[in-house]
C-alpha cells in the first residue's frame, strides 16, 4: 500500500490546478485516518494510508466543487461536530462569532 505522503503528493498535484486547497486534503486524511489534527498528516507521512481509493474518491468531489463538509457530512460548529448534507448550510466562522458575542453579552446581562 502506498504511504499518506505519496498519495497526498499525487492527488495534491492532480487538484491543485482546480482551485483545491491543501488544507481540505490535509481534513479528509485527517477524517479517514483517524488523525486528531492536520499536523498528523504531516507528521504520519510514511504511514501506509488506510482508505487511498476512497481519499481518490473524496479528491474528485473537490474537483467538481463539493465542499469537504459534505464530503465528510459533518462540520465543525463552535467546537461541536454537526451532521449536515447539500439540504443544510455549512455553518461560517462569522456565525460562530456571532453566536459567541451574543452569548456572552446575555451571560453578563445586555447593557444600556
Amino acid at each position: 500500500m502506498p504511504t499518506i505522503g505519496e498519495v497526498f503528493k499525487e492527488q495534491y498535484e492532480l487538484a491543485k490546478p482546480y482551485g483545491v486547497m491543501a488544507m481540505d486534503l490535509r481534513i479528509l486524511v485527517m477524517h479517514n485516518e483517524g488523525f486528531e489534527e492536520q499536523i498528523d498528516v504531516l507528521f504520519y507521512k510514511e504511514r501506509e494510508m488506510k482508505h487511498p481509493d476512497l481519499f481518490k474518491e473524496q479528491v474528485q468531489k473537490l474537483i467538481k466543487g463539493e465542499p469537504v463538509e459534505y464530503i465528510l457530512g459533518e462540520a465543525d460548529f463552535l467546537g461541536s461536530p454537526l451532521k449536515i448534507n447539500e439540504n443544510v448550510l455549512i455553518p461560517r466562522s462569522e456565525t460562530e462569532e456571532l453566536v459567541a458575542g451574543i452569548t456572552e453579552r446575555v451571560s453578563k446581562g445586555i447593557e444600556k
